[in-house]
């Protein structure tokens, strides 16, 4: 795993001011100095096993990007499992039950560089299957969610492992045989993974 300095303060003059906003009210810092947040990711399948995934880039470089679940920060109050609906509202505009969600499947540990930044973030996934026929909406989407996000795609997993071995990024970084061992079923255990991911340039 990569070795990582806790941030230094940034400079305020070097920051766009949305983006330092953002940072301190969804990032706060833990006692290592690391802008640390909880965070909650949806795996939605279809009928025909693809994946839905978000292709997202950096605040700070548009041709950093890479490709993940729908998801994100869990607010102050919230459960995991409610802001993982709300996330796949804003980012999807489908409004999903919680209690269509199966698990967390999945907690990951995540170390990453983002907007120059060393953060860190704890993830809990959930799977669910949803209608290839869904027609989604980006109306619902956050300003940051606005400014990073640049398209919702269903994946075949064939496909997407191809890519993956082409360069691709995709995180976590073991998505499609996870994926693939969900469709066969859950067996109740929450798979617990640390990845320390400064993710690369493009």
């Amino acid at each position: 795993m990569p070795e990582h300095k806790p941030p230094q303060q940034s400079n305020a003059s070097d920051e766009n001011n949305f983006v330092a906003d953002y940072f301190a009210l969804e990032w706060p810092r833990d006692a290592e100095g690391y802008f640390h947040r909880q965070a909650a990711r949806i795996v939605a399948v279809n009928e025909r096993q693809e994946a839905l995934l978000v292709r997202g880039h950096d605040f700070s470089d548009s041709t950093h990007w890479w490709w993940f679940t729908v998801g994100g920060g869990v607010e102050p109050g919230e459960a995991p499992h409610e802001a993982a609906v709300r996330e796949f509202f804003e980012e999807t505009g489908h409004r999903l039950e919680a209690k269509v969600l199966t698990g967390p499947v999945l907690r990951r540990h995540a170390t990453f560089d983002f907007h120059q930044l060393t953060c860190k973030q704890d993830e809990d996934f959930f799977f669910v299957r949803i209608s290839s026929a869904l027609q989604f909406s980006r109306a619902f989407e956050t300003e940051v969610e606005k400014q990073v996000i640049d398209e919702l795609k269903w994946w075949d997993l064939t496909e997407l492992e191809g890519a993956i071995a082409c360069g691709t990024v995709v995180y976590p970084l073991n998505f499609v045989p996870l994926v693939r061992g969900w469709l066969r079923g859950w067996n109740g255990e929450t798979i617990e993974i640390s990845e320390g991911t400064v993710l690369p340039k493009r």
